[in-house]
């Protein structure tokens, strides 16, 4: 997404985008918001130290990952819910599985 793509979908000037990239800047909180939302992005990760693209945002690029989001926030916060419930204990079922086959800790 290119700055002016970024400033058309959030409403505001191609300038405005590019001082936030340049850290001139910071995005106000309706406008995390939005960037938030128009890159599949967890608000909170905008503002964190968590690995980002050139452009400052957390993409998701692979297909598989981008339709699994894209489900899963068109489904309401109960269903949510339960699927990252579902989630967890698979990934505790896959920890076990793994703590089985190497006991010792050493893969």
């Amino acid at each position: 997404m290119t700055q002016r793509e970024l400033a058309l979908a959030v409403g505001v000037n191609h300038s405005s985008v590019a001082h936030w990239e340049s850290h001139r800047k910071v995005p106000g909180g309706e406008n995390i918001k939005k960037i938030a939302e128009v890159t599949l992005t967890d608000p909170a990760s905008l503002l964190s130290d968590a690995p980002r693209d050139i452009n400052g945002a957390m993409l998701v690029t692979d297909y598989r990952q981008r339709l699994l989001l894209q489900r899963f926030l068109a489904l309401p916060k109960r269903a949510q819910d339960n699927l990252l419930e579902l989630l967890g204990m698979t990934m505790d079922v896959g920890r076990n599985i793994d703590k089985k086959r190497h006991p010792s800790g050493s893969e």
